[in-house]
């Protein structure tokens, strides 16, 4: 479907917020906002916009779910990793499937390459009728209903579709129930069902709409 949704989110709330943060205090939250803004945009994979403003970074995650034969080009990387994780997917492809990962965290996680260059694996992993995955489901059902909101005024058209996939969505999961890390074992390292301490990290590892403006 096209478009980036989740950190398009954050820069519309940017936007209302930028001229209320400013005189709050010494802290300069503006700059530091748009900052953390810059940081998404030099997450941004699969095809860049025309205004990217991370001018070193190119496309790339191009044949993401080539062999899923589904499309799921573009979305944001993870945490400065290559692996793209629920949310920051959104690939929503049917009324019962929903794409939670693409990538490998582990073998990510020892490769040490540009997002243009990377040679790990871009395996891709869904919850559906027969593996669900409520919470997943019913957060990016969250997410999708707040970006209505957003862009019910500016893009009606994207705030109806957002609104359409979170129907179904939170109908999917309420119908379906499970947990996500049930169903897709690769996760729990990373983004577990029920957060847990692990001994061997020092944190926990930090959903098709996709939007790269």
């Amino acid at each position: 479907m096209g478009r980036n949704g989740l950190p398009s989110i954050f820069i519309a709330a940017a936007i209302s917020l930028l001229s209320v943060l400013a005189p709050v205090s010494s802290f300069d939250y503006k700059d530091a906002l748009s900052k953390s803004l810059l940081y998404f945009e030099a997450q941004r994979s699969g095809h860049l916009p025309y205004n990217q403003r991370v001018r070193w970074r190119g496309h790339s995650g191009l044949t993401d779910g080539l062999q899923q034969g589904v499309d799921l080009v573009g979305g944001y990387y993870d945490a400065g990793d290559h692996v793209k994780f629920g949310l920051p997917i959104k690939a929503h492809t049917s009324p019962n499937v929903l794409w939670a990962e693409v990538g490998d965290g582990d073998t990510d996680h020892y490769c040490w390459q540009r997002p243009e260059d990377m040679t790990t694996s871009r395996k891709a992993y869904k919850i559906d009728a027969e593996n669900p995955g409520s919470d997943l489901a019913a957060e990016t059902a969250a997410a999708m209903a707040a970006a209505s909101v957003v862009f019910r005024k500016s893009d009606p058209h994207y705030s109806h579709l957002l609104l359409h996939h979170a129907q179904q969505l939170f109908e999917f999961g309420d119908r379906y129930r499970g947990k996500y890390d049930s169903s897709v074992g690769a996760v729990k390292s990373y983004y577990a069902s029920v957060r847990k301490k692990y001994s061997n990290q020092s944190s926990n590892r930090s959903p098709k709409l996709l939007r790269n403006d």
